[in-house]
């Protein structure tokens, strides 16, 4: 008589089979590869963002150059580079970076603003006033695009009216009185009173 095998016996042998395949699959992949994060573009770039919150710039600036590595057009990848780089007083990489944003994408009001923000510190006023009027046109509605428009102007201002002033040739009483005018118009402005202690040093007031 032939004997029939239990239907419950061939589905727990097929159970502890298919477990025993796993467990090996397991334990083939090393431990590492197991814990370790998607390693595709965004991951990068997420992993570079967490490290340049906590100020490791140099580990954030690695993930983000791996998710370009990945992906050349990684707009936001580029971004990111180049606002650590101006973090890092690393100017002339800055504007690397924020040029190749334009690249993939001329119309990034933001990376226009911050091209203008880094000329300006370089006294570049021109490129500076240039890229801002660029900012204004994709966006008239962008706030931070007029403000530094117009901190912009006031700084052109400033300059020129230092320049008078401090001119031996020039009968300057009167752009003196001006710029005294302008300079306390906002008395809890920082910038403007870093101006009026100049002012003052320049009239010879304590």
């Amino acid at each position: 008589m032939k004997r029939i095998r239990s239907k419950t016996r061939i589905t727990f042998f097929f159970f502890t089979l298919v477990s025993a395949v796993l467990i090996a699959v397991t334990l083939l992949v090393p431990p590492d590869l197991q814990s370790q994060p998607e390693n595709n573009a965004p991951s990068f770039f997420e992993r570079g963002n967490d490290s340049k919150d906590k100020g490791n710039y140099d580990k954030a600036l690695e993930y983000y150059q791996k998710a370009i590595k990945l992906n050349p057009e990684y707009e936001d990848a580029h971004f990111a580079i180049g606002v650590v780089y101006y973090k890092q007083d690393r100017l002339t990489s800055a504007i690397d970076a924020f040029e190749r944003v334009l690249q993939i994408n001329p119309a990034s009001r933001e990376t226009h603003n911050n091209l203008a923000v880094i000329y300006e510190l370089q006294g570049d006023y021109e490129r500076a006033m240039k890229e801002l009027q660029e900012t204004i046109r994709l966006d008239p509605t962008y706030e931070k695009g007029h403000l530094n428009l117009a901190k912009l102007y006031f700084a052109r201002s400033i300059q020129e009216y230092f320049q008078v002033i401090q001119s031996p040739d020039k009968n300057n009483g009167e752009v003196r009185k001006r710029l005294r005018h302008l300079l306390e118009a906002d008395p809890d402005s920082a910038d403007l009173k870093l101006y009026l202690g100049i002012l003052n040093r320049i009239e010879g007031d304590p």
